[in-house]
């Protein structure tokens, strides 16, 4: 895997004007759902991973730009992430913001973030998940761990 983050974003310049009509909106205002595959694992297999999909659309006929609850270029903006919970394990992961395009959306444009995660991680059992876009959650979702 490659990363250059923050000096791959300097390289590409600034991101094109938005449209003309662009509104500000906030989180809530978008689409938010999380979906998992596959819906049961072997905990301790070799290929025991669970992959994660959020998806933020939208669904909205204008060009939005969704409003940040800190000030762009904090270090500290997320965008994308998940919590995922089970009996005795809590996850949790967060995407930072290294560029606009992550809250600039064309009216009916859906953005996807995929993690994997080891079922390993949670043990034998029931896990729920939900995703998460600048701060607004998705509805849960959840994956069975099998012994």
């Amino acid at each position: 895997m490659v990363e250059c983050l923050w000096e791959c974003v300097r390289d590409a310049g600034p991101p094109p004007p938005m449209p003309a009509g662009t509104i500000v909106v906030a989180p809530q205002a978008l689409s938010v759902s999380v979906d998992v595959r596959p819906d049961s694992m072997l905990v301790g297999g070799a290929d025991d991973w669970i992959a994660i999909t959020v998806r933020v659309r939208n669904d909205g006929g204008t060009p939005v730009v969704v409003r940040t609850p800190r000030a762009w270029g904090d270090l500290d903006l997320r965008s994308f992430g998940f919590r995922a919970s089970a009996e005795r394990v809590a996850e949790r992961y967060d995407e930072f913001m290294v560029d606009s395009s992550v809250i600039r959306f064309a009216p009916g444009e859906e953005k996807r973030w995929r993690m994997d995660v080891r079922a390993r991680t949670f043990g034998a059992g029931r896990v729920s998940v939900r995703g998460v876009y600048v701060g607004q959650p998705s509805a849960l979702a959840a994956f069975t761990v099998l012994p």
